[in-house]
């Protein structure tokens, strides 16, 4: 069997425009793409007890099933180097005993050796540099491993749970180290009986087992993932100038922790760092600092004052949330990012919302969950945070100014109240969920900028009738429009390529739905439940459908059990959409055979690609520049979009031109794409 990868590359192309006589091309039959594609091929066999996969230059091992106890790997298959051990390889296999790894392998995947109980005895060859996720976990009886100096990585969990393994050599080359990567190893214990900070290279691995007043030693640059995890007993913490960088989770729940110093060189503060430190009432924040991550510091109770450098430009989210506490706070204008809850559950915001219920920091409106009624956003504010109005139900409106290019994921979520919300044509970027069950807002104009409806943008908005997608949206993302059941009316404009899965699942409203040329892929349940729908038009004849029955479905087939379509699939002759219709057993209705591609450049079709054809473009330009809709049919757009960018505009008229140019002084490729292939 051959499964092939393709890899397509964008072709940057220099363009000029001048007018010249027309040159009639002689023209190909089927337009080709700019785009150069590579193919990767690979067999699959077996050789004795192994899976192979067989690439051109190398081979790799994809699974055992044998019954030896001791393995071998060789070292080649078909005349060509085994080079990786796959994912999972040899997971559970109980009864194996040792391993033998040629040194042509250079790569192990994720948890190749997991779960091998009854392993003994294996080596590591010296080309590996990166010991993989769970590669040896739960490997009971294991006792001894030796790492070569090839390797630089050890990841998550690559020894955990590896219960009799008291010897391990760990070479200087290791600079990172995982999650729990010897949890639950007797070397790990013996290494805590030596000292309780557990040092490997530089890198603190373990200080769990400490108490009262910790200085770790000089020299030490990183504290490592969840380093001192529920170390109850430890009540201050000294870190030399040495450290410069402290993993996420390094002090998660130590809730005996009531002081820190955090070193100079230190330049992030990373997800769960100091989370659950709920006596922890002394730490700085040096202006090394560039971010303040996820829950950095959430509900360490004790903490009542904060001090953010000049450095900080990113706060994540709930990086303070419920430090009940925390009434003052020194925020700088350097932070532009504010994610969801980042104060929640603070006497500082609550203090903030008394003074307006609109809070805003730094231009941006971080927090309105308090607001009721009409609320007009002030002209200064740049942007809408992560969740600022989250379920906010009492708000039945809201104008939002030209100086706002961007809103939060979940801003308005669970705002049923609000009816009506004016966003404007600067807005650039609208996150997930951003409108999700907002059941009373009857429309909303998608400004023009936007290119993505994104995730459950609109899920639940059942009050929803119309909507207009602009036409530079590419992509209706995964439940975008889920269940708002009182769409009735709907354009998917030609620009779109993706629908995502269950993307108009639960429209209830809808009746009629084309899906455009342009669109070439539709994802599972894209049009699940939708009850009254009665005909679905592709007109891409390569348009993927992904999934089963559910894809389409509008009523429940009690025998079959599940949702099943019973209006009608159109489209165009020997297409994949018949070939799904047919599959599944739905009515097809077909408008007959495909009509032709025009070739890349020959936008008016007249066999010839000239100064005409950059006129047709430009002419076009000039309406979807303005506002107007195109007047190119699908087919010409293809024609148009020379250089490949989803869009047509002057470049591609220039483009045209040039080629024209290139062909009536005497060039010798009449093949556009060729040509453009050729000029990279």
């Amino acid at each position: 069997m051959k499964i092939r990868k393709i890899f397509a590359s964008l072709l940057a192309v220099t363009v000029l425009g001048s007018a010249i006589p027309a040159v009639t091309v002689n023209m190909p039959e089927i337009a080709m793409t700019a785009n150069a594609e590579e193919t990767e091929e690979f067999t699959q066999g077996t050789y004795g007890s192994f899976y192979y996969r067989a690439y051109s230059d190398h081979v790799e091992i994809s699974s055992f099933n044998g019954s030896e106890t001791e393995v071998v790997i060789p070292s080649e298959i078909e005349g060509l180097p085994v080079t990786e051990i796959c994912y999972i390889a040899f997971d559970s296999c109980s009864e194996v005993t040792s391993i033998t790894i040629p040194d042509t392998v250079t790569s192990i995947g994720s948890g190749a050796f997991r779960e091998c109980t009854g392993l003994r005895s294996i080596n590591i060859p010296e080309g590996v540099t990166t010991l993989t996720d769970s590669l040896f976990a739960d490997c009971t009886a294991l006792t001894s491993i030796a790492i070569p100096d090839s390797v630089t990585n050890i990841e998550r969990w690559v020894f955990s749970g590896c219960t009799n393994l008291k010897s391990i050599t760990i070479p200087d080359s290791v600079a990172d180290i995982g999650l729990n990567a010897f949890g639950d190893t007797q070397w790990l214990d013996n290494e805590r009986k030596k000292d309780p900070l557990v040092v490997v290279n530089n890198i603190l691995i373990d200080g769990k087992k400490c108490s009262g007043d910790v200085v770790v030693p000089d020299g030490v640059t990183a504290i490592g993932y969840y380093a001192f995890e529920e170390c109850y007993d430890m009540t201050s913490l000294t870190l030399p100038d040495s450290v410069t960088n402290i993993c996420n989770s390094a002090f998660y729940k130590c809730t005996g922790l009531r002081s820190v110093n955090i070193p100079d060189g230190v330049t992030s503060i990373g997800d769960d760092t100091f989370c659950y430190c709920f006596d922890l009432t002394d730490v700085n924040i040096p202006d090394s600092v560039t971010s303040i991550g996820y829950d950095a510091f959430c509900r360490c109770y004790a903490l009542k004052e904060i001090i953010i450098p000049d450095s900080v430009t990113s706060i994540g989210v709930e990086a303070f949330n419920c430090c009940g506490s925390l009434a003052e706070i020194t925020i700088p204008d350097s932070v532009t990012y504010f994610g969801r809850g980042a104060f929640y559950g603070t006497p500082w915001l609550e203090d903030k919302r008394e003074e307006d219920p609109l809070v805003i920091i730094n231009d941006i409106l971080v927090d309105g969950a308090t607001c009721t009624g009409g609320v007009a956003i002030p002209g200064y504010v740049k942007g809408i945070a992560d969740w600022a109005f989250t379920s906010c139900k009492e708000i039945t409106s809201v104008s939002i100014p030209e100086s706002v290019t961007s809103i939060g994921k979940q801003a308005f979520a669970g705002c049923s109240g609000l009816t009506s919300i004016g966003l404007q044509d600067t807005v650039t970027s609208i996150g997930y969920a951003a409108f999700r069950g907002c059941s009373g807002l009857k429309d909303i104009h998608i400004p023009d900028q936007i290119t993505s409806i994104s995730q459950s943008m609109f899920e639940n908005c059942s009050g929803l009738t119309s909507i207009t997608i602009p036409d530079g949206v590419t992509s209706i993302d995964r439940e975008a429009f889920k269940n708002c059941s009182g769409l009735d009316r709907l354009i998917i404009p030609d620009s779109v390529t993706n629908i995502g899965g269950g993307a108009f699942g639960g429209c209830s409203g809808l009746e009629h739905i084309v899906v455009p040329e342009s669109v070439v892929f539709i994802d599972d349940g894209a049009f699940s439940k939708c009850e009254k729908l009665d005909k679905i038009v592709i007109e891409n004849t390569k348009c993927e459908i992904f999934g089963d029955a559910w894809t389409i479905s509008n009523f429940y087939d009690e025998e079959a059990g599940k949702f099943c379509f019973n209006g009608v699939i159109a489209g165009y002759d020997n297409s994949l959409a018949q070939e799904y219709a047919e599959s599944y057993g739905y009515t097809y209705e077909s408008f007959g055979e495909a009509p032709k591609a025009l070739v890349l450049g020959d936008v008016n079709d007249d066999k010839t690609i000239d100064s005409s054809d950059a006129t047709v473009v430009l002419t076009d330009y000039s309406l979807t520049s303005t506002g107007k809709s195109s007047k190119l049919t699908s087919a010409q757009k293809n024609a148009a979009d020379v250089d490949k960018d989803g869009k047509i505009d002057s470049s591609d008229a220039s483009t045209i031109l040039q080629f024209y140019s290139y062909v009536s002084t005497g060039g010798t490729e009449t093949d556009m794409s060729k040509w453009l292939a050729s000029s990279v």
